[in-house]
């Protein structure tokens, strides 16, 4: 007895089970009563040989060889027989025989029923009954591992898919924020870092040209404002410049005379005419001379910073919009920049779920490939044999 328990526990060590998707379903073995008593000639000796195929069907549970002897005392208990396990383990024996070295060959099973005269000649009937029983759990041992083989690898690729849409979905998130925070359609690490390099360059080249200008546009103030100065002293001062501002004073007082005259009737509209002109060549040779003195006293300089200055406060007015710029836009890809280590990571992370998926898939399509191919376990008796009563 020891002998048959030792070998089923090292037959169901074997490798695992393959399966079979056309095989149909069978109740659990547990379930199931025993077969209705047969008339068949009383015997006291029974044996059996099967041959499973294909060989490497699934061997039952480690608890079949208890469910085994639960029929044997269901049927004893039909004809009224009491009988304790070990009483039972001594009137039977149940051996799973695998092929030689795993390989070729069929699986084979034995069942050998043995009563003593105390016990109803039944041994043929209970031998029947375990070859059906051994027969409808083989076949349900088989669907109920390719039903749980295929639905490992379907919670496998569950799991698998799940996660890869979980970090897929924080991969495009983050790379969504780090568009934005750095204006780039392009947010890969290498375009980033340089961006960030190019836009601190060019606010330090920006800074420094502005200041640069704003120093050129003081110093152009101050000497502006002292050659204005000096201009002004030199017109006040200058005598041929005094000269023409008394006769155009004169021609001026002329108008207002002529034209009063003119109005009297007194004068004619000529003479009010060349009165105004007159008036007016006295001041141009004035602002003439104007110039003039001005020019002499670095009037022509003047204008020179006039229009530098003018142009440097344009460009100082550029300056100041693109320094806005880059300093409104530093901070926002410096913190791009520092979530680069978390995308590398999610990255990462999703390129391996998205393999991890891929493998999953392929098992998946393997195992349901395997299922078609496979076919439902036959259960064929191969020896039987009968010692009648005397």
């Amino acid at each position: 007895m020891m002998f048959r328990r030792l070998c089923i526990g090292a037959a169901l060590l074997a490798a695992p089970p393959t399966f079979a998707a056309h095989a149909p379903a069978a109740p659990a073995p547990a379930a199931s009563a025993p077969a209705a008593t047969r008339p068949v000639t009383k015997t006291r000796i029974a044996s059996r040989v099967l041959v499973i195929q294909p060989n490497d069907s699934p061997q039952p549970e480690a608890d079949f060889y208890i469910a085994l002897r639960e029929r044997i005392r269901q049927r004893l208990a039909a004809e009224h027989v009491a009988a304790d396990d070990q009483q039972i383990d001594q009137w039977w024996d149940y051996e799973w025989r695998s092929p030689s070295g795993g390989f070729g060959g069929d699986t084979q099973t034995s069942i050998v029923v043995k009563l003593p005269e105390t016990v109803p000649p039944i041994a043929a009937a209970i031998a029947d009954d375990l070859v059906e029983f051994t027969r409808s759990t083989i076949i349900a041992t088989h669907e109920q591992s390719r039903t749980a083989s295929l639905a490992r690898v379907d919670k496998r690729v569950d799991i698998a898919e799940a996660t890869a849409q979980a970090a897929n979905r924080e991969l495009k998130e983050l790379r969504q924020k780090l568009r934005d925070l750095s204006g780039r359609s392009d947010v890969s690490p290498k375009t980033l870092m340089s961006a960030l390099a190019n836009m601190d360059d060019e606010l330090q080249r920006l800074q420094l040209e502005s200041l640069s200008k704003e120093s050129r546009q003081k110093a152009l103030e101050e000497q502006i404002a002292a050659l204005t100065e000096r201009v002004q002293k030199r017109i006040e001062s200058d005598p041929i410049a005094a000269e023409f501002q008394k006769v155009v004073e004169a021609r001026e007082e002329r108008i207002k005379t002529t034209k009063q005259m003119y109005e009297s009737g007194t004068a004619s509209r000529e003479e009010m005419s060349q009165a105004v002109a007159q008036a007016a060549e006295a001041k141009a040779k004035l602002l003439q001379q104007q110039r003039d003195s001005s020019a002499a006293a670095g009037g022509t300089a003047l204008e020179a910073f006039n229009r530098e200055l003018m142009t440097l406060s344009i460009d100082s007015r550029e300056l100041e919009a693109k320094t806005k710029y880059l300093q409104e836009r530093l901070p926002r890809l410096r913190e791009a920049v520092e979530l680069l280590d978390d995308y590398n990571r999610i990255q990462q992370r999703a390129a391996d779920a998205n393999s991890a998926l891929d493998e999953a898939l392929r098992e998946q399509r393997n195992v349901r490939d395997s299922n078609r191919e496979d076919r439902t376990p036959r259960v064929l008796l191969k020896e039987s044999r009968n010692e009648q009563e005397q």
